[in-house]
């Protein structure tokens, strides 16, 4: 009665079965064990051994495996982290090869579920050889499958059991069921979206109905065909069972053996052994000790499919499912912004894992929903480093992520808060920010370039203000209208330049202005016509000069005045003509000096005059001709030359003083 409970489990153990005279070993380890009662000096326990893999159950956990790892990798490293040696402890025997997972999560199970439920979803099987200590063996053909130990046909006796003599089945019962004909299998890769991933498989044609199953991991094609034939071999295990049982301890899942003998011949044959349950007693040998003994020492109840049947296992581990939403943050090999690929995926460290992968690892990417997407057009939002994500799963499977969008936190607060509920904001890490005011009678539109701003509108653009607007330029700015621009100010309008401005146009220009216009030019101001210019003013114009002025006229000038001209200079009056110069009245002429006047002609002068002609002054004039001077009236003359002659000639000539009148020469004749 002192046995130590906890020296019991947790320890290796074997059950042993005589099997005519050999030793049929079952290994495994204690996982419980119990004091059930006491008969005289004997005590009796209870112990139940489970085999070694049974200890993946205790461990229930959340985690994501490597990505871009096959099923058999995927299961050699769960087992190895259970302690499992590869070839002592397990093995594979696998004909088909099988695709790398892009992404694989054990989510909310034990590590023997999610263990299993890998397994059959690919349609592999696994069993225990029992030697010096137990293997786990994992396959998925025919070639793997042994046969019993020893004898390996066992005859059909109905009655018999553990009695002296041979092996036997005392009951075989034969259940044949209609399942579903054909399995039809579809699915989506986003990475080949424009591919349809659609198959089916059928392999008895006399079976009814369809079995129809969306989401199953379809990478391409023959990874379909593939697996839709997988499928159907997993209905047709179902569709005839064998039950039995019988007394041979070498009954083992995995196994085959040979039926003879039964009352059918039909049904003799090779089977392979999917179920056993055994069962034993010593009872008898200890009296006192919970019910008599009684029955068979040992018997076995089992389940067969026919062996040549592909045998693929059933489906019956649940498939989690992720119901909700849940967090994560994103991650980055460096630099403010997470890891972004060429498909605009990102990297997420789910707040789940445990692994301490934080350089952009610790996820394959993944795809980001968005509010708008297309063939080179979208919207995106790059996240930047540890921002918090919310993720979710396609269609619930945990293998399937999703990033959603993001959440604020206290380090990463939102940009509308209490204090301005009424802003929707659009702020970007670069401070970049569309604002939409929704304040009411204060509603505004703010958007604000943290740099540089630039709008291409490739058709027309039409801007709408109700009232005023304004528009503010730090440093230069550059407009370029490559066509027509019409610009019309229904009232005033103001253009103030601080410095110089040069206006360029390349063929006309026409300003027409409904009333007065001033110009006012601080100092000086510049104006050249290439070709002709004509100004014409409808009423007065005035010119006033402040300081000098001069006009220069590379060849003609033409002034034409209407009516009245007037010209006033305060002071000198220059006039300088390199060719001819012309003037012509149409009336009277006045040309009035106020003091001194000089006209100085370089060649020929002549003053005509159509009617009278007054040269008038004031004292004394002065008539200055260097070679001759000819005064001339009709047939009368006067003339005076440089040599000091003097001839006057006319038809009566009248020389009248009021006073003396003397004539005083040399010679004097007269006639």
């Amino acid at each position: 009665p002192a046995v130590k409970f906890s020296d019991q489990v947790n320890k290796a153990a074997t059950l042993t079965v005589i099997r005519s005279g050999e030793r049929v070993p079952i290994h495994g380890f204690i996982s419980h064990f119990e004091q059930r009662g006491r008969a005289g000096d004997k005590f009796g326990y209870r112990a139940i051994m489970v085999p070694r893999a049974w200890s993946l159950s205790l461990n229930y956990r959340t985690r994501i495996w490597g990505q871009n790892m096959t099923v058999e990798e995927i299961v050699t490293t769960a087992l190895k982290e259970a302690g499992f040696s590869p070839g002592d402890d397990f093995k594979f025997s696998l004909s088909a090869s099988y695709p790398k997972r892009d992404y694989c999560v054990q989510f909310k199970e034990t590590d023997l579920d999610f263990f299993q439920r890998t397994l059959e979803h690919e349609g592999i099987f696994y069993f225990f050889e029992h030697g010096d200590t137990d293997v786990l063996h994992i396959a998925d053909n025919k070639s793997a499958i042994a046969s019993i130990d020893g004898e390996s046909e066992i005859v059909y006796n109905p009655g018999s059991g553990l009695l002296p003599g041979k092996e036997s089945i005392g009951e075989f019962i034969c259940r044949e069921h209609v399942v579903t004909g054909k399995i039809r299998l579809k699915d989506y890769n986003y990475r080949t979206p424009d591919t349809v991933l659609k198959s089916e498989s059928q392999i008895n044609t006399d079976m009814p109905g369809v079995r129809y199953e969306y989401g199953p991991h379809i990478n391409d094609q023959s990874q379909g065909d593939k697996l839709a034939k997988v499928r159907n071999e997993e209905i047709e295990c179902q569709r005839r069972v064998m039950h039995g049982d019988g007394d041979c301890p070498a009954f083992r899942v995995g196994n085959t053996f040979t039926l003879d003998g039964h009352y059918r011949s039909d049904l003799d044959g090779d089977y392979f052994i999917t179920s056993v349950r055994h069962s034993g007693s010593q009872r008898s040998s200890l009296p006192g000790l919970g019910e008599a003994g009684g029955g068979h020492p040992y018997q076995n109840e089992f389940s067969c499919i026919p062996a040549d049947v592909d045998f693929r296992p059933k489906r019956i581990t649940a498939v989690p499912q992720v119901p909700g939403v849940m967090t994560s943050v994103t991650e980055t090999a460096g630099g403010d912004y997470a890891f972004i690929d060429e498909n605009g995926e990102y990297h997420l460290k789910m707040h789940f894992d445990l692994t301490a992968e934080t350089n952009g690892e610790a996820t394959k990417a993944i795809r980001k929903a968005q509010p708008y997407t297309g063939p080179e057009y979208g919207m995106h939002f790059p996240e930047h480093a540890n921002t918090e994500m919310i993720w979710a799963c396609v269609n619930g499977d945990p293998d399937r992520p999703m990033a959603l969008l993001t959440a604020p936190h206290p380090s990463q607060k939102s940009p509308s808060t209490a204090d301005n509920k009424a802003q929707n904001v659009i702020r970007t890490w670069g401070k970049n920010e569309l604002t939409f005011d929704d304040t009411i009678d204060d509603e505004n539109i703010y958007l604000h370039a943290t740099k540089n701003r630039t709008t291409k509108v490739v058709n027309s653009h039409v801007e709408n203000v109700g009232n005023n607007q304004q528009m503010y330029v730090g440093h230069d700015r550059t407009r370029v209208v490559k066509n027509d621009e019409t610009t019309t100010v229904e009232n005033d309008q103001e253009h103030t330049v601080g410095n110089n401005r040069t206006r360029a146009v390349g063929t006309d220009e026409k300003i027409s202005i409904g009333s007065n216009q001033t110009i006012a030019v601080g100092t000086n101001r510049k104006e050249s016509v290439g070709s002709n210019e004509t100004v014409s003013i409808g009423a007065d114009r005035e010119c006033s000069v402040g300081g000098n002025q001069s006009t220069s006229v590379s060849s003609n000038e033409s002034l034409d005045v209407g009516s009245n001209m007037s010209v006033s200079i305060g002071s000198n009056l220059t006039e300088t003509v390199g060719g001819d110069a012309s003037t012509e009245v149409g009336s009277d002429f006045d040309l009035k000096v106020g003091k001194d006047g000089t006209i100085e002609i370089g060649n020929k002068t002549v003053i005509d005059s159509g009617s009278d002609l007054t040269i008038k002054g004031g004292k004394k004039a002065v008539i200055e001709i260097a070679d001759q001077l000819t005064l001339k009236c009709g047939k009368a003359k006067f003339i005076l030359k440089k040599n000091g002659d003097i001839e006057i000639s006319g038809k009566k000539i009248n020389i009248k003083g009021s006073g003396d009148i003397k004539i005083k020469g040399s010679k004097v004749a007269a006639n």
